[in-house]
């Protein structure tokens, strides 16, 4: 492609051509590579991705799903039942609190009617003179036993109104774990149908295994495009040392300087050649990367717009709702914990107060049995008495009654407060069920991740080819270097050195060289056989034109 006109190849004229050449690569093959690395890039990332589709979209991904997904419909059922129940205990706790409420209600009419029969059995008691006043000795204690059971009845009912309040406090985040146990129950419910759609769809692991087919194609011409564009450094590095021939050049006779500019525009040529070389070689690997870029590009498209990958995003969306939906029970639990222990304390202090109304109840109905006896044995004069005394006892005994009521709830208070306060410990099959969850997840998630990621290089890579600007500059440099490069015709052939001063500039020049061709050549312009001439020591970066694969650009 090179022109090869018979402009004379003085110094000036070929520092102006060298300027101009070594221009066109920076500008051109630089980014020419840049952009072609950036591409392998992108097709080894998309390759990756359509990996990581084949894998989960497989036959084995889609039973790991499926079996996921069985796990996950277990756990949600566990934790629907585990909430379920402690729905069922807020709301018995607050149906015991509101029977207590009601039975202090009828122990403080009962204590109340109590007192009353007793300060009339005192009265009555006068009236007996057998009784020797033993009839109002039971009054008596009977009023200082009320006395002292109504003390205890204050105390309890502080206690439970202590415990009703804080009970009122924790309801909005028992309502909350209500709430979000329910969502967690519509996930169990839609998410076996959305898995179906995916796991019955064999499409999407043929879809990809395809488009991997095609990015392998892809990216084998990528990487000889790219390996046919280093080339560039390989030039940039001989016109450097044309650069210091020209200079050299300068500090020499006329003839001597004739001698190093033939040398010089050999050496340009000859790199030039072989950047033509390599724009020849990489221009049908560009077409031959069109064809399996659109396929690959048209293939991801249709998977990342495909009604599976909108499912996928349904499902992933449903994962992450279910991972929050848990972490936010557990948080709402360990909220109203320390409070069900208060509520837990207080209901305890409540049956342990009504232990005491209970124990003084026992004695009140003892006083009331003897002041019955007593009052029988007085014969007709005790008939009123006797019946005072019925009376006493019979509403002691409601007040028993009552008392054992209240125990029974308070205990039960506590019991069922109690259940709030720890998390369950979980067994080896939750724990199973807990990591195939966390695998559904992360299968999720990367298989949808995956989809929008080929979604989003399609969209922006899929409006033109992705190598034309590549192959427009190539073109344009090979044309560049046909038009504007002039190298004088006689470039190749042999020079005779004029003098020694001469031949130790070129000796010197030849040390320089990083790649054997340039040496073959210089030796060739020179008239030198190779076995004349002994080989230069290899620099580590020293290779030949065509030999290339370890340079790059930086």
């Amino acid at each position: 492609m090179t022109s090869v006109t018979t402009t004379t190849g003085n110094g000036p004229a070929l520092q102006a051509q060298l300027d101009h050449v070594a221009g066109r690569i920076e500008t051109i093959f630089e980014s020419a590579s840049a952009e072609l690395f950036g591409l392998l890039e992108e097709a080894e990332a998309a390759s990756t991705t359509l990996v990581t589709v084949a894998a989960i979209g497989g036959r084995e991904g889609r039973a790991r799903l499926n079996g996921a997904v069985e796990a996950t419909q277990t756990h949600i059922e566990r934790i629907e039942a585990r909430y379920r129940y402690l729905t069922e205990t807020a709301e018995a706790l607050r149906a015991h609190a509101s029977r207590l409420r009601g039975v202090l209600q009828e122990q403080a009419r009962d204590m109340k009617l109590a007192a009353l029969i007793a300060t009339n059995a005192r009265i009555v008691s006068s009236t007996v003179a057998a009784s020797d006043g033993a009839l109002a000795r039971f009054a008596n204690d009977v009023r200082e036993l009320l006395e002292q059971a109504g003390d205890s009845m204050d105390q309890l009912r502080d206690q439970l109104r202590a415990a009703d309040d804080k009970l009122a406090s924790v309801s909005g985040p028992v309502q909350a774990m209500v709430a979000r146990a329910r969502e967690l129950g519509r996930t169990r419910a839609e998410l076996p149908t959305l898995m179906h759609q995916v796991t019955g769809d064999s499409t999407l692991d043929k879809a990809a295994q395809s488009a991997g087919a095609g990015m392998t194609d892809l990216m084998g011409a990528l990487e000889r495009a790219v390996s046919h564009l280093q080339a560039g450094d390989s030039a940039r590095q001989r016109l450097e040392h044309v650069r210091s021939i020209l200079k050299e050049a300068e500090d020499l006779d006329a003839v001597g300087r004739q001698v190093l500019e033939t040398l010089a525009a050999a050496q340009m040529s000859a790199a030039v050649e072989a950047l033509d070389r390599a724009v020849e070689a990489t221009l049908p690997e560009l077409a031959g990367i069109e064809k399996p870029w659109k396929a690959t590009m048209g293939l991801m498209s249709a998977l990342a717009g495909s009604a599976t990958a909108q499912v996928l995003k349904e499902i992933s969306v449903h994962s992450s709702n279910f991972a929050e939906g848990l972490a936010a029970l557990e948080t709402l639990r360990t909220k109203v914990g320390p409070d069900m222990a208060q509520i837990a304390e207080l209901y305890s202090r409540g049956a342990e107060t009504a232990m005491q109304v209970s124990h003084l109840e026992d004695r009140m109905n003892l006083l009331g049995i003897n002041a019955i006896l007593v009052s029988e044995r007085c014969g007709d004069d005790g008939h009123a008495m006797t019946e005072v005394s019925r009376q006493l006892r019979s509403t002691t005994v409601q007040i028993g009654v009552n008392t054992r009521v209240i125990v029974e709830l308070s205990n039960e208070q506590k019991e069922k407060a109690g259940l709030f306060q720890v998390a369950e410990a979980e067994d080896a099959q939750e724990t199973t069920e807990n990591d195939m969850i966390e695998q559904l997840r992360q299968d999720v998630e990367a298989l949808s991740g995956a989809l929008a990621s080929m979604g989003q290089t399609f969209d922006w890579r899929s409006r033109r080819s992705p190598v034309e600007d590549v192959r427009q500059s190539l073109v344009y440099f090979a044309k560049d270097m046909s038009e504007r490069l002039s190298l004088p015709p006689d470039r190749g052939k042999a020079v005779s050195v004029p003098n020694d001063r001469t031949r130790q500039v070129l000796d010197a020049i030849r040390e320089i060289y990083t790649m054997q061709a340039e040496r073959d050549l210089h030796d060739r312009i020179l008239g030198v056989s190779p076995a004349a001439t002994p080989p230069a020591a290899a620099s580590p970066s020293a290779a030949s034109e065509d030999d290339l694969d370890d340079v790059f650009f930086g």
